[in-house]
């Protein structure tokens, strides 16, 4: 027989907080902590989860597609200009969260320079492509 899955909510042995299915305007609420300090009721749950609905197979592969990274070709790094080397210990500040703002996400992100740089040209990209300025 196939092992099943653990059981959604579930009450996490270590804590003693719930895991729950959430509708997409209530994390916020859940701040620092993102779980339950009760059982969540099994008809709400099943309420929640009967309003999904799946995906076409050319769906998932599309969806897959765009988390895939783009293919960047790397430029020569000119040696007149030294990169300043950066402590093991130094933070990134665009990861202070939580965030509930993604732009203020993305804009930290940006100007964060111990963020690699493709990523923060990225968090430039998703930006434009929010204002509706993207390059064409």
């Amino acid at each position: 027989p196939q092992p099943h899955a653990t059981r959604i909510p579930a009450l996490h042995p270590d804590t003693g907080r719930w895991s729950a299915f959430v509708a997409p305007d209530l994390p916020a609420v859940f701040g620092d902590d993102p779980s339950l300090d009760f059982q969540p009721g099994e008809d709400a749950q099943a309420e929640l989860l009967s309003r999904l609905a799946s995906i076409t197979p050319d769906a998932w592969q599309a969806a897959l597609a765009r988390l895939q990274p783009a293919a960047v070709v790397a430029a020569p790094t000119p040696t007149a200009v030294p990169t300043p080397p950066l402590a093991a210990s130094t933070p990134h500040h665009a990861l202070n969260g939580p965030y509930q703002d993604p732009r203020r996400f993305l804009m930290d992100v940006m100007n964060d320079p111990t963020v690699a740089l493709a990523y923060r040209i990225e968090a430039a990209k998703a930006l434009l492509v929010a204002a509706g300025t993207a390059p064409r």
